[in-house]
């Protein structure tokens, strides 16, 4: 993975992005959850089922967080 991707997956604010699909509680609480595993929320959201892995790549890709 490339540094600036690796960077993005690690980091908790990528949960913006998927408020707008959860509502901001349960973005909230997989936030909590990933800081607290010290895990990815990408992983987290993928664990529970909450979207398939193409379509999570698709809204945290770091070209579409940054606009660039």
């Amino acid at each position: 993975m490339a540094p600036l991707a690796e960077t993005v997956a690690r980091s908790v604010t990528v949960i913006t992005a998927l408020a707008a699909v959860f509502g901001y509680s349960p973005a909230a609480a997989l936030a909590k959850e990933a800081l607290a595993s010290d895990g990815r929320v990408a992983d987290l959201v993928e664990r529970q089922g909450l979207l398939e892995a193409a379509e999570l790549e698709k809204l945290l890709t770091p070209s579409r967080l940054t606009g660039v």
